[in-house]
């Protein structure tokens, strides 16, 4: 029975300490902080937790509200929304393809997108070829392989005068000229739109 009636004493002391130490609203609004926005809120205790007095006198509650400080600001996000250089620049092809695997278009498709938010840059698409088959069709199968690249490019939005296309066959292979597999490619070369003009 005594640790009901805690609860109880405790609430008419707050009730009657909120009542006394608000009942100067004009006092409070003399000593209010600045920066600080007050909130008044009419308030009456529920009958239910009355057991000693029958109905207090509404009690006039005055919230101190701080103002929310401000949000974090992510130095990464709040530079700039663009994207970062993709990492991948070369792209293998299978025996005698020119077609791009699904894997890469969307590599490819990171790399238009940074490309059409630097308008300082423009970008070298190299096709190469391992060393079996004639010269002349290798070069035509290298410059069909950086043909497929070019038209993601295109298709993102990415204007023809920023790409040049280079068929280069089997000129330039990668360390070994044997291991074929590795020399099947595109590479991208990125180049500043002044230094490309000069080409």
């Amino acid at each position: 029975m005594k640790l009901k009636l805690i609860p109880q004493a405790v609430a008419l002391t707050l009730c009657g300490s909120l009542a006394l130490g608000c009942a100067n609203q004009d006092n409070v609004d003399a000593k209010k902080p600045s920066g600080v926005s007050l909130t008044v809120t009419d308030t009456t205790i529920p009958s239910t937790f009355m057991s000693v007095a029958t109905e207090p006198p509404p009690a006039t509650v005055i919230a101190a509200v701080a103002p929310a400080p401000p949000a974090p600001v992510d130095k990464k996000s709040s530079a700039s929304n663009e994207p970062d250089l993709p990492k991948q620049t070369t792209f293998y092809f299978k025996f005698d393809k020119a077609d791009i695997s699904p894997q890469d278009i969307a590599h490819v498709q990171a790399h238009a997108n940074y490309l059409l938010t630097h308008a300082d840059l423009k970008i070298a698409i190299n096709g190469h070829t391992d060393f079996y088959g004639p010269e002349t069709y290798n070069e035509q199968l290298s410059k069909k392989r950086a043909e497929s690249v070019a038209k993601i490019f295109i298709a993102a939005g990415v204007p023809q005068s920023r790409l040049t296309l280079h068929a280069l066959a089997d000129h330039q292979p990668q360390e070994c000229k044997n291991d074929t597999r590795h020399n099947r490619r595109v590479e991208l070369h990125y180049q500043e739109s002044t230094l490309a003009s000069k080409d």
